[in-house]
């Protein structure tokens, strides 16, 4: 299995004590079921919307001397926590109308993506369906890719968007040495790209190992992380090879330390830096922005002027905050707090991981112990 994301040292994730079974079920042949339907163990508090305390805001911690200013706001009235499924998750991502979410379940001891599914929030369904893009695996046999990591084909930039283009590591072509068996050596990996049928291979670099891969120009470059140990070096590309920027040094020597994110009209890039910072970087290096310590998961809103993101109040604390920054106010808002209380005195809380917020920026997803649905008024 493909080492841990960018190679850095997270706080562990804290299991949800509470007991569900949602979308659960075999792939083929599944009908539409409802949550409420499949067969789940007698919990002892329902697990129906979740109505939570209201929060209390609170001042986000800078890192640097550059002032950040914390909007007082109002908490939302009707916080909801919805249980989807309890399967493992490889990972999700919205429909672009805000209506669904699509995710795809783990089979942990093959390694694989077991199934895919589709929950549509009107109604609290979901159902089984089939992958975004027909794809044959072999491929990366073909073109010699040191592995075939589904989780980063589907939910990390392995694949294109219109499911054209890949992004893999592999060895150099001919490459044939064999090191003695008390030596330290490094293999000396690469990154290419070609097309998804396994056509018009490019060397874009050396690259041990791809944390993360982002495609914008219309699948003309990528944004990619490089690491071995440690934070990594983050790069930009043209596919065709033509061009490459070490983005790195561009932001000032800044490395990567987890998940980062691009902004929709692809002008920055929102990334937390090896200390842990959660900074927001224009391409063209003309600005580097310290957001907070200890900010994580960087999601933009459509108009790349909001950026929703997890925090921590201390690096070892066990769940995140949610907050969301202003760019143009420098405002940053407590929206959803950690922990949380249900009623009945059922804690539900959104630990550091797989984030995910709704384009109508109304709701996210989270994974913990399976797939939850977080709800807000917005």
């Amino acid at each position: 299995m493909r080492a841990c994301c960018l190679g850095c040292c997270f706080v562990c994730l804290i299991a949800i004590s509470l007991a569900l079974v949602a979308c659960s079920g075999a792939a083929h042949g599944t009908p539409t079921v409802s949550p409420l339907e499949s067969p789940r163990p007698e919990p002892s508090d329902s697990l129906d919307d979740i109505t939570l305390e209201p929060a209390v805001v609170e001042p986000t911690s800078t890192p640097t001397a550059q002032p950040v200013t914390t909007t007082p706001t109002s908490t939302p009235g009707d916080i909801r926590v919805i249980p989807i499924t309890e399967s493992k998750i490889a990972g999700a991502h919205w429909s672009e109308d805000g209506q669904s979410v699509v995710y795809a379940t783990w089979e942990e001891h093959r390694g694989v993506i077991e199934a895919w599914w589709e929950y549509d929030i009107p109604t609290g369904e979901c159902r089984a369906i089939q992958p975004p893009f027909d794809l044959d695996l072999q491929v990366w046999v073909q073109l010699e890719a040191t592995y075939i990591d589904e989780t980063f084909i589907w939910f990390e930039g392995g694949l294109s968007p219109t499911g054209t283009r890949i992004v893999y590591n592999r060895l150099p072509l001919g490459h044939t040495y064999t090191p003695a068996p008390d030596e330290i050596y490094i293999a000396p990996y690469e990154i290419w790209t070609a097309r998804s049928d396994g056509t018009d291979a490019v060397r874009l670099q050396s690259c041990y190992h791809i944390g993360q891969a982002i495609w914008l120009d219309q699948e003309r470059k990528v944004i990619f992380s490089c690491g071995y140990e440690g934070p990594h070096d983050i790069h930009m590309a043209s596919v065709d090879g033509s061009s490459h920027e070490y983005l790195s040094a561009v932001f000032g020597g800044l490395g990567l330390s987890h998940q980062m994110a691009l902004s929709p009209d692809e002008t920055k890039l929102a990334f937390p830096d090896a200390l842990g910072t959660l900074q927001i970087a224009s391409l063209d290096g003309s600005e580097v922005r310290p957001i907070a310590r200890w900010g994580y998961m960087p999601n933009w809103s459509p108009d790349s002027r909001r950026l929703y993101y997890q925090h921590l109040e201390e690096f070892d604390d066990h769940f995140v905050d949610i907050r969301v920054y202003d760019l143009d106010t420098g405002g940053d808002t407590l929206l959803i707090p950690s922990p949380k209380h249900a009623s009945g005195g059922t804690g539900v809380s959104i630990p550091v991981g797989t984030f995910v917020v709704s384009p109508l920026e109304n709701a996210a997803v989270f994974k913990s112990q399976g797939l939850w649905l977080v709800m807000w008024s917005p």
